[in-house]
């Protein structure tokens, strides 16, 4: 797979990653996860009216964190949300690191390379967003 490829998956993994969480912190009620039957673990990890609860122990903050750093550090363990959202994080610092798309004909029509990066960025960020549209949408149904 050729290296400028890279920036663009990371991208779409983000936009995925993204439009799932912002599905269960926002339209929960209305998603395709709220059908996962209602006395699953998993409905508890991920529906966001129970899942803040597995930061503490017993279900109860007063009581403290359930284990070192479930409220910080490593809540991304304790509910889906969290999760999703650190792996969106995770794939829009990768696709900054592997940053290397270059578009020919504007690399061939503008000799500035801060001006093709402008381009790259906003070809990168359309491509995000228009994935997550679709998938928040879609989520929805």
């Amino acid at each position: 797979m050729e290296i400028y490829i890279l920036p663009l998956l990371f991208i779409i993994f983000s936009s995925i990653m993204k439009s799932i969480s912002d599905t269960i912190k926002f339209h929960w009620n209305s998603s395709i996860f709220n059908k996962i039957p209602k006395d699953s673990k998993l409905f508890n990890w991920l529906n966001p009216d129970y899942a803040w609860q597995n930061m503490w122990k017993d279900k109860y903050k007063p009581l403290g964190e359930r284990f070192w750093g479930s409220s910080r550090w490593f809540a991304f363990l304790c509910d889906g949300w969290h999760l999703f959202d650190l792996l969106k994080t995770t794939g829009f610092i990768c696709a900054l690191t592997f940053f290397n798309l270059y578009i020919p004909i504007s690399s061939y029509i503008i000799n500035n390379l801060f001006i093709c990066r402008c381009i790259d960025t906003i070809i990168l960020f359309s491509i995000f967003g228009f994935i997550f549209e679709k998938l928040f949408v879609l989520y929805e149904k």
